[in-house]
Formats: C-alpha cells, sequence, structure tokens
C-alpha cells in the first residue's frame, strides 16, 4: 500500500490490484457478503447471528465471541494463503500521555505499569487480546483452550507485516475508503479504482 520510504503509493502496482481483485471477486462470486450488505450491517455482527460461515478477525475479537450465541460452534483457522503466501497485518496498542497533564510523574508510572509483565499477565488472563510482552502470550492461550487461538501467535510470529502507515495516514485513507468502494460496488473496475487511488495518495504523500 505505501512504499518502504513513505514516498509512493502501492496501488498502483500489479500486485496490489491482484490483491483488491480477490475481494471483488469474491463478492462477484457470491461467497462474500456484498459492499452494501455490509454496509447495512458489519461483518462481526453478521457473523455472530450466524448469517456468516466465515469471518476474517484479529485476537481482540474474542471477548464478543465469548458473549455470543454461537460460542459453543465455532473455532479459529489460519488464514488462506495467495499464491502460496500467507500474509496478515499486525499492530499493537499505544499508552499515551496527554501532553498538559498535572500528574507527568504519576502518569508515566501509570504506562509503565501498563508496558511490563503483571500488567500484560492480567490482560492476558482477561482475554482481552494477544498481550505484547514477551512470554505473556501462552496464558491467552491457554485461559481458552476451546479455541486454536495458537494461530493467532503463530501468525504473529511466522507471516505478519507492520500496519502501513505514513505522517498522514488518516489523509490518505479517507481517499481509500471512497475510491475502493466503487470497486467493491462494482462501479468502477479494480485498476481504475486503484490508480485513481494512487495519484491522490501520491499527492499527501509528497506533502509530509
Amino acid at each position: 500500500m505505501v512504499s518502504e520510504d513513505k514516498k509512493t503509493s502501492g496501488y498502483d502496482t500489479e500486485a496490489t490490484q491482484a490483491g483488491v481483485q480477490c475481494w471483488v471477486d469474491m463478492m462477484k462470486d457470491g461467497v462474500s457478503p456484498s459492499e452494501a450488505s455490509l454496509e447495512e450491517i458489519k461483518g462481526n455482527v453478521q457473523f455472530l447471528s450466524g448469517r456468516l460461515g466465515m469471518y476474517w478477525c484479529g485476537s481482540w475479537f474474542l471477548s464478543q465471541v465469548l458473549d455470543s450465541d454461537i460460542k459453543d460452534d465455532i473455532d479459529v483457522a489460519p488464514v488462506p494463503s495467495i499464491n502460496g503466501k500467507q500474509a496478515t497485518v499486525i499492530h499493537g496498542l499505544g499508552n499515551c500521555i496527554y501532553k498538559d497533564t498535572k500528574n507527568p510523574e504519576a502518569a508515566w508510572k501509570w504506562v509503565e505499569f501498563l508496558s511490563g509483565e503483571e500488567a500484560n499477565k492480567l490482560s492476558a488472563e482477561m482475554g482481552a487480546a494477544i498481550p505484547a510482552y514477551e512470554g505473556t502470550a501462552d496464558i491467552w492461550v491457554d485461559k481458552n483452550k476451546a479455541y486454536n487461538l495458537s494461530t493467532f501467535v503463530t501468525a504473529s510470529k511466522e507471516y505478519s507485516y507492520p500496519y502501513p502507515v505514513s505522517k498522514n495516514t488518516e489523509e490518505w485513507e479517507q481517499y481509500q475508503a471512497e475510491e475502493l468502494k466503487k470497486a467493491y460496488n462494482f462501479q468502477v473496475d479494480v485498476k481504475d479504482a486503484c490508480d485513481t487511488l494512487a495519484e491522490k495518495m501520491n499527492e499527501v504523500l509528497a506533502s509530509e
């Protein structure tokens, strides 16, 4: 999506457009809900209500599953390979301090605690998501043995890639949503949508 030096969009490349085409083809083949359907009812809601047989999600989705009616009827599977390659995006949560806080020392101590082993163990035991502290992921997996949660751990270690960003990610993500939506609604073909998106993204990246 973005070059390593953050200077150019990857949406005008053949490989990236092929990736988008996969999603469009699944919609056209009827094995994925249409864009209109997903706009009306989000994918996670459709899955938890039994309308979808599969849902692509992350470790954070566990708490919703445990509170659902389908919790005893599902499991976790690894992402499929495309052209013989598996890949998934990974990112973490950030703990921030308000720049004008009146209690900077206490705030730093709180952030230090949140990034430590004890807090990550608590997070793992509560099942929130895969904890970031090395060695605590197994606690999260063992807490919910009914599911193949080790799949997420394996993915994060063996075929994960950082979420693509630049200084003004939010700005070009708006263009991404607008242009790809046209492709997913079959208003324009994937190449036209992605080429237009690449042009708009490159303008944003050039201004960074």
